[in-house]
């Protein structure tokens, strides 16, 4: 695990180093563009990193028997396989450009948010690039689109955040239960109109793909983990939009905050009826949350003395304190030793 945790805090100096430099938007995009490059490097080039590692192999055997046999909702991971077979790159190439678009639209959405990049991946890093990156290859990229998407709809761009959540479904059907925060950009006469369609279907896509999740006697144990984040984060925007600093970040921003803290109720609700569904939406909360909860931490006018640096210490020490705990009890944990395929 060691890699894990160099990842995380060479995130943080370079973070620190990045706040510390002037440098234009352009500048920032290279030096991001840079980063990221190295990381595809490491990780993009990993093997037999996950648990489900197997799986995704056997379905991308699979998929290569029948090149362009499309079989599901997801075309768009389906695409990759298809593509990685045509082009003789192996299952290695489907693994290597998932990585690729998942650092490139995570590091590029936080920083087109307003967040400093490199602090929000070393504070989400234990979920969004271990437990989800390295194992979750389809959901990862939704997960990193999504965070894409967020950044558009903070602006109001209502209808590029609906067309990134259809492409980040395509990897990954459960995005498509995202679509209901275009609330955030509606007007209060319109927002049962857009609202009520897409909760409808949300609801189709909950019967056809996830239904099993709650006639199953599943339980997942590591939820109790993912889900102490976001309670932490929901904690701090709370006092946010109670100080009524969030509300002067915009209308929508003020909305999104208001969506992580439901959203977060929402969870735990459903894990009294599937802890493994709550735990597979955990992963775009925590994303949620987090982003609103360090875009508000980059300023200090706060209502509450220094709540800003507080806030990101607290989600980082949580954060880290999870990720110690799995590191240590999760009997799944050795499955994700890194593993670099020119080392094999």
């Amino acid at each position: 695990m060691i890699t894990y945790y160099l990842i995380i805090f060479v995130n943080l100096l370079v973070g620190f180093f990045y706040s510390q430099v002037r440098l234009r938007s352009s500048g920032q995009l290279l030096f991001v563009a840079v980063f990221v490059v190295v990381l595809q490097m490491l990780l993009g080039f990993r093997y037999e990193v996950g648990v489900d590692w197997l799986n995704y192999l056997y379905i991308f055997e699979r998929l290569s028997a029948s090149l362009w046999h499309f079989e599901s909702y997801e075309l768009g991971y389906e695409f990759i396989n298809f593509f990685s077979a045509f082009a003789g790159f192996g299952f290695a190439g489907v693994v290597s450009i998932s990585t690729l678009i998942f650092l490139s639209c995570s590091f590029y959405g936080a920083w087109r948010f307003g967040v400093n990049p490199f602090y929000f991946f070393a504070v989400v890093a234990p979920y969004h690039l271990v437990i989800a990156g390295m194992n979750f290859i389809p959901q990862a990229v939704a997960l990193s689109i999504f965070l894409l998407s967020l950044s558009f709809l903070k602006e109001g761009r209502l209808w590029i955040y609906i067309f990134l959540i259809v492409v980040a479904s395509s990897f990954h059907a459960s995005a498509m239960f995202l679509l209901p925060l275009v609330g955030a950009c509606l007007k209060k006469r319109y927002f049962l109109i857009g609202i009520i369609p897409l909760a409808m279907l949300s609801i189709y896509f909950y019967n056809d793909l996830y239904s099993q999740y709650t006639s199953e006697s599943w339980v997942n144990a590591g939820f109790v983990l993912r889900a102490g984040f976001p309670v932490c984060a929901s904690v701090f925007l709370l006092a946010h939009i109670v100080s009524g600093k969030a509300y002067k970040e915009g209308v929508v921003f003020y909305r999104m905050c208001w969506a992580g803290v439901l959203s977060t109720c929402i969870i735990i609700i459903f894990s009294l009826v599937s802890t493994t569904m709550a735990d597979r939406f955990s992963y775009y909360v925590i994303i949620l949350t987090s982003l609103c909860v360090i875009f508000l931490s980059r300023k200090r006018f706060l209502g509450y003395r220094y709540l800003g640096s507080y806030a990101f210490l607290a989600l980082f020490l949580c954060s880290m304190l999870a990720f110690f705990v799995w590191d240590l009890y999760s009997e799944y944990a050795p499955y994700y030793l890194f593993n670099h395929l020119l080392l094999k």
